[in-house]
């Protein structure tokens, strides 16, 4: 009986293993991935073009250590990102979202990272505050109001928008094209997709660094009959830049 019982536990513990190794967590995905030694990218072009740019980047003062939010599917993602800067010490911080009327699931935070990232924008103040209000609170528009005629110091929101001449070598261009491609792509058979909702910047650098690495192909697309507008590129990569995207495509699995 006893040897029986120490035989299905060993049972279990076998299944449970197999299971796992056919499915593993994204955090283990990532680190089972290796892509080939010979076509490594630089990591800050990559985290750039995974950057939102959903009406440009935000930048405030009590938020000096935001990377970017992440989404539902965005695990896989954010963890590799976590993995390529581990050997600068970045002290990243994972922050579970806690306002319930957006759709983010993860905040990354660093103040290293971001402030590097934030490098490669250029910020104005366009009027607005960081201020979150309740909408079920019924007396919110008096204590909007209230806020903005106070003297209490504001939250200022800057809006960035991404640097002039930012690329200098191919290495960077198609860093850049791979994570926006690993964030925001999908293929359709031989042709390539970036789709970017109300991008400020980032889109119009999508198609011209498309073209400098000799695309074909080329199709924008926007679709601005629609709230948020859609901004779609679509092409047929290279040669040198389908090596990368097929090398890189366990970040989209």
């Amino acid at each position: 009986m006893k040897k029986n019982k120490i035989f299905f536990i060993i049972l279990i513990v076998f299944a449970f293993q197999l299971i796992h190794s056919q499915n593993p967590t994204a955090y283990e995905f990532q680190w089972q991935k290796e892509p080939n030694p010979e076509l490594i990218l630089d990591k800050d072009y990559f985290l750039l073009g995974t950057l939102s740019d959903y009406l440009g980047r935000e930048k405030t003062y009590k938020n000096d250590d935001f990377v970017d939010n992440y989404y539902k599917g965005g695990t896989s993602l954010m963890s590799y990102i976590m993995k390529i800067y581990s050997d600068e010490s970045p002290e990243f911080v994972v922050e579970k979202n806690q306002y319930p009327y957006n759709s983010v699931q993860d905040i990354l935070r660093s103040k290293k990272i971001s402030k590097k990232m934030n490098s490669f924008y250029d910020f104005k103040h366009e009027g607005g505050f960081k201020y979150f209000l309740d909408p079920k609170d019924k007396e919110w528009r008096k204590k909007q109001d209230d806020y903005y005629k106070s003297t209490e110091p504001k939250d200022t929101v800057y809006v960035g928008t991404m640097k002039a001449n930012l690329f200098k070598t191919n290495v960077q261009k198609i860093s850049f094209i791979i994570g926006a491609y690993s964030r925001y792509g999908e293929q359709k058979e031989t042709r390539y997709c970036i789709s970017l909702y109300n991008s400020v910047s980032k889109y119009e650098y999508c198609i011209a660094i498309l073209k400098q690495l000799k695309c074909t192909n080329i199709e924008k697309k926007i679709t601005d009959n629609n709230i948020p507008t859609n901004k779609l590129v679509y092409f047929k990569p290279s040669r040198e830049l389908k090596k990368y995207l097929d090398a890189y495509k366990f970040l989209r699995l």
